[in-house]
């Protein structure tokens, strides 16, 4: 695999694992439960995620498989319940 293909399709990851736990309570006395994460936050968030991908021009083909798996990550991180629409 290319190697640039191999670190956008890292960075987008990145990126996803970053907002997946951007809504997380940062309290560090939290009460552990056997609820998931989810259940227990009391309040949402809407957290945006880019990324400086090319889609057209030069770079369109990577650009588009970086989207393709960006949007991959997130449908498959919505059905295991650890992001909501």
């Amino acid at each position: 695999m290319n190697k640039r293909i191999l670190f956008s399709l890292s960075v987008a990851l990145f990126l996803v694992a970053l907002a997946i736990g951007g809504c997380q309570p940062a309290a560090p006395d939290a009460e552990v439960t056997d609820a998931p994460a989810a259940e227990q936050l009391d309040e949402s968030c809407t957290v945006k995620v880019g990324a400086p991908i090319m889609i057209t021009g030069v770079g369109a083909a990577m650009g588009l498989e970086i989207k393709d798996g960006a949007e991959l990550a997130t449908v498959r991180s919505i059905k295991k319940g650890l992001l909501t629409r």
